[in-house]
């Protein structure tokens, strides 16, 4: 594919962007946040907010965990204001609540609770949840007029956030919200409620390809060489590594609950949990590292740990063989999205698979890649990939779109 088209198209999708959260803006400013959770994505919020300029009050059931973050970002920032609190009563100060929590329904009901006997009338509610749908917590929000999702992909990486918009959401609020992220200097992208939203839904899609691929004998090093030479910054198992693999299974988890194709249950995440393997940041998962920051190394001790999930035999792939199979996989998901009303274009899906996670923004997205790629190609090679799981056949919206010569972006 011609990188030149990609880049374009690329710019084409940040004024497509631009467009569209202009119709969303407000002339509201949230200057004061409390985040709830200092684990490492909502510290990572915190820096975000006190880069622009916002105050923030941070509290976690942990003090030790919020106090070393305060003291972390207060050694980046002389001026920070941020103040670590112990009572959620101190949140009636803000006009802006983020939970950053454990994934789990029945953690995010506690702290919702709290949260709301403590706030004021006016206060905004989001979760940054990752992929549990807000219908799921809009019994535990008084004003769901007022809650909405504010999931950052990942904050010092990612420009991406997805503005989830529940169906009790006001306009007023998704406003408010869309007016936030992009005074943080990120990148808004409003979709509507279901399980993973749009960005961990692609992730998932590539992720559950990618541990087929390895369970059929492809290993780790070659999966993620493939991706890393198509453009990513990192390969799928590197990715894994950097959200954290218990991330990862819980968000898979919720999204095989809600009945989503995209996952599979397979041993190897929840074996790796186990032995907590979790990725950077206990220093192994996947690879090992000898810093949260350093260098992937493979992990000879990792072979043992899973080998009996894998086949012995190695099949003949190619390096391009390895990236259609996961990028056919990860268009499938994305037809799906747009045929389930998630968002309302293309263009929304592309955005957020470069900006959520490193998508080469040369190639355009993942539907731009598609549409050179060839649907009647992605068909087949869904169809090679179903011989082996089903489940994963070409959808009819990509069949029905392929027999009548459409395309995502060509008209």
């Amino acid at each position: 594919m011609n990188s030149d088209s990609g880049s374009l198209h690329h710019e084409q999708l940040i004024t497509y962007n631009r467009q569209q959260a202009a119709r969303h803006r407000s002339s509201v400013e949230l200057d004061r946040v409390g985040i709830v959770g200092a684990g490492l994505m909502g510290s990572s919020i915190a820096e975000n907010c006190i880069r622009s300029g916002k105050q923030v009050l941070l509290l976690d059931a942990n003090h030790d965990v919020a106090r070393t973050a305060v003291a972390r970002i207060k050694s980046n920032h002389s001026s920070a204001i941020i103040e670590q609190i112990s009572s959620y009563d101190r949140l009636s100060e803000v006009g802006l609540v983020i939970e950053s929590v454990v994934e789990t329904i029945e953690v995010k009901k506690i702290v919702l609770n709290q949260i709301q006997r403590a706030i004021g009338p006016s206060t905004l509610v989001a979760t940054n949840t990752s992929a549990i749908p807000l219908a799921k917590l809009i019994p535990f929000i008084q004003q769901p007029n007022q809650f909405c999702g504010i999931h950052f992909c990942h904050p010092e990486l990612m420009s991406l956030v997805e503005v989830v918009r529940a169906a009790q959401t006001s306009d007023q609020t998704l406003a408010k919200a869309v007016e936030f992220v992009i005074r943080l200097d990120k990148m808004p992208v409003v979709v509507n409620d279901c399980a993973g939203f749009v960005v961990n839904r692609l992730l998932a899609a590539m992720i559950d390809q990618s541990v087929r691929l390895l369970m059929s004998g492809i290993s780790i090093e070659q999966i993620d060489s493939a991706m890393r030479d198509f453009g990513f910054q990192g390969g799928p198992f590197e990715i894994m590594d950097v959200i954290g693999i218990d991330t990862c299974m819980y968000a898979g988890r919720t999204m095989w609950e809600a009945g989503l194709e995209c996952v599979s249950l397979s041993p190897i995440l929840p074996r790796l949990v186990k032995k907590q393997r979790l990725g950077r940041k206990t220093m192994v998962g996947f690879y090992r590292y000898q810093t949260v920051r350093g260098d992937a190394i493979a992990d000879p001790d990792l072979i043992p740990i899973i080998e009996s999930y894998l086949k012995n035999s190695e099949p003949q792939l190619s390096p391009s063989d390895i990236c259609n199979q996961i990028l056919a996989a990860i268009t499938r998901e994305a037809s799906l999205i747009l045929a389930d009303g998630i968002v309302g274009a293309p263009h929304e899906i592309d955005l957020c698979i470069i900006h959520g996670f490193s998508f080469p923004s040369q190639r355009g997205g993942i539907l731009f890649w598609a549409d050179q790629f060839g649907l009647p190609n992605v068909i087949e090679t869904l169809e090679t990939i179903a011989a082996d799981e089903p489940k994963l056949s070409p959808p009819q919206v990509l069949k029905t779109m392929a027999r009548d010569g459409a395309s995502f972006y060509r008209k």
